[in-house]
């Protein structure tokens, strides 16, 4: 009986905020669309925006119905504790997908950096066998694998199809916009302009994004420490919590089922998240 309350009020409450949330989809989107070329992250390689948006709005939805049934059955009917865990839920929700993608663009731009020097290192091979730049930049992109080989891949088309070299370049540091892409970049444009030796520039440019490597994987693992204490410092409430509720579960059940708790809960959570944000902030150091 109680399974089948459950499914009953969580059908009602789901199709009504997606109505709701339905309602403004439209506005949403067109708002995103605009500033897509101000956000910082573009997702479009990894998710259509409209697609994104329906995610968003369907797990928000469905988080915003989970909290107000659960809450429904678990007895609490105060407007007071409804109303903001609900809001909380569904905003959690709406994010969910859009971190989720953001991670994976991250995880792709990382994976681009990582490869960047080998790839350029072989492309220096390359040109001291005697290839030109473009036979060289050819050969090194059939054999390398992932993201890289797709961006590469797309500066080749851009080129076969009557771009200058570096304005395809230009065009790729504008989709990559990490350092080491942006020296490189650089590099072979004024290195194009001026007719110098590539060979030599490039190896140089090699060395030094080897030392910019080796520095940036020793600071890593110097804050590998303070990154985990931020994240030990943040749980130990939620350990804290479940040890005293298994001890003497009496002890812990006000904070659970009245709103006066929940609200404990809810300035607890934002606390840990300032100063997890705070502490992990100390701790990202950019080279």
């Amino acid at each position: 009986m109680k399974i089948a309350t459950f499914i009953i009020l969580f059908a009602a409450v789901f199709s009504i905020s997606w109505l709701l949330l339905g309602t403004i989809r439209t506005y949403l989107f067109e708002r995103f669309s605009k500033e897509k070329s101000s956000r910082k992250y573009d997702l479009a390689k990894m998710i259509a925006p409209e697609k994104l948006l329906q995610y968003r709005i369907l797990l928000g939805s469905i988080l915003f119905a989970v909290t107000i049934v659960v809450l429904l059955l678990a007895n609490v009917f105060s407007p007071f504790v409804l109303a903001p865990l609900s809001i909380v839920a569904a905003f959690v929700g709406y994010q969910i997908p859009y971190f989720y993608y953001v991670m994976k663009y991250r995880k792709r731009q990382q994976d681009i950096e990582d490869k960047l020097l080998n790839f350029v290192m072989a492309l220096t091979n390359g040109l001291k066998s005697g290839m030109a730049f473009g036979q060289s930049l050819d050969a090194v992109t059939k054999h390398s694998t992932g993201p890289i080989k797709e961006e590469f891949q797309q500066v080749l088309r851009e080129q076969r199809l009557g771009l200058d070299v570096s304005e395809a370049l230009e065009r790729l540091e504008e989709r990559v916009p990490c350092e080491d892409m942006q020296l490189f970049v650089t590099t072979v444009k004024l290195t194009t302009k001026t007719g110098g030796s590539m060979v030599e520039v490039l190896s140089e440019m090699v060395n030094t994004m080897r030392q910019r490597k080796e520095f940036s994987d020793k600071l890593r693992s110097m804050t590998a420490e303070g990154r985990f204490q931020a994240m030990a410092i943040s749980l130990s409430p939620v350990a804290g919590f479940l040890l005293l509720s298994l001890v003497n579960r009496q002890l812990m059940k006000p904070l659970v089922t009245t709103g006066l708790g929940w609200c404990a809960i809810g300035v607890i959570c934002v606390l840990i998240s300032i100063g997890y944000y705070i502490i992990n902030k100390i701790m990202s150091i950019e080279v």
